[in-house]
């Protein structure tokens, strides 16, 4: 046990799952099957990305800090801060509830993610695309998404869970994004064109009397009413719903991701264990100070750990960016100790 990430498998941009799962047991050197990666991902042990070979339509986040008390107290007063995201049970949802809840009235389910710290994961009303290799970081329905294919290579039957969330990515530069897909797209949003197009293929392969045709269209009419009426009362982006990752995605693992993953298991993580106080302030403002002179690169902005982190995969060292942002986090210590 204790081998690296070979030499090949280092200049490769992403991992398959089983090319991860053979690596694994070359460096135990005991059998590991791609559900042991998967297990190893969803035990937060190993970082798991997922490669998108076409565009993805993702919402990007929205940071937003309220206290968490103050949430608390708020929402006990029925009062629900525009600043978070908010969804609105419909009396469909409502009437399945407990008699408990249904009594409450309207009834709001948060949609922002608690990141902690009084910090909450929003999402923008703008949509944009991403391509690529992505991080998943086990905030929202990705998670589902992995424990079905785990359970499909176990043998076990998938489960089909999903919440108000939809899955959430982290993009190369760092920042969270939710995965959108269009209601039109979606043949089981009656009224949508996906519909229609269904509708079309009915008519064109079955012999239907006119009676029938003209009824399917007008049911189909009266569904798009009802669903051009619901969208125009979401919140923006209305052309879009959160959803999980895309069929044709591919689960990937980034090499740095595994040679941390060892590294840890060797002993030889990334950490600050060994080193005295004043060694190891002393090295995070020597790293401080390189940002600032050398790289154009402000520790304090957004997206600077995802900067790093690409930088040490182009030394053929990666260490991946939650690594880094937890070094760039002891930095303002490290100078305010000095500055004393």
């Amino acid at each position: 046990m204790g081998k690296n990430v070979s030499k090949l498998n280092k200049l490769k941009e992403k991992l398959t799952i089983l090319d991860t799962a053979r690596d694994l047991a070359n460096f135990f050197d005991e059998e590991v099957t791609e559900a042991d990666v998967l297990q190893l991902a969803l035990d937060k042990k190993l970082q798991l990305s997922v490669y998108f070979p076409s565009l993805a339509i993702v919402r990007p986040e929205k940071i937003v800090e309220y206290n968490d008390a103050e949430l608390r107290a708020a929402t006990e007063k029925g009062i629900f801060p525009e600043e978070l995201d908010w969804l609105t049970l419909n009396p469909a949802i409502i009437e399945v509830l407990p008699s408990s809840l249904r009594e409450a009235g309207e009834i709001k389910h948060l949609l922002s993610v608690p990141l902690g710290d009084n910090r909450y994961l929003s999402w923008s009303s703008e949509v944009k695309t991403a391509v690529g290799v992505c991080d998943l970081p086990l905030l929202g329905d990705e998670l589902f998404d992995i424990e079905r294919k785990y359970q499909i290579l176990i043998g076990e039957q998938p489960t089909n869970k999903r919440t108000f969330t939809g899955a959430i990515v982290k993009l190369p530069s760092g920042e969270f994004a939710q995965l959108q897909a269009k209601y039109d797209d979606n043949e089981d949003h009656p009224g949508s064109l996906a519909e229609l197009e269904q509708i079309h293929e009915i008519l064109a392969e079955q012999d239907l009397s006119p009676a029938d045709k003209k009824r399917l269209l007008d049911e189909f009419k009266q569904n798009q009413i009802k669903f051009f009426t619901e969208r125009s009362s979401r919140p923006p982006p209305v052309d879009y719903y959160c959803c999980n990752l895309p069929e044709d995605s591919v689960f990937v693992v980034r090499p740095a991701a595994l040679e941390e993953f060892k590294q840890t298991i060797n002993g030889a993580s990334v950490s600050d264990k060994k080193l005295g106080t004043n060694e190891r302030n002393t090295l995070l403002i020597t790293i401080a100070a390189l940002c600032r002179e050398h790289s154009g690169i402000n520790i304090k902005e957004r997206g600077a750990a995802g900067k790093i982190a690409r930088m040490t995969e182009e030394l053929g060292a990666g260490i991946t960016e939650e690594t880094i942002r937890k070094i760039l986090e002891k930095i303002s210590e490290a100078l305010e100790s000095r500055m004393k």
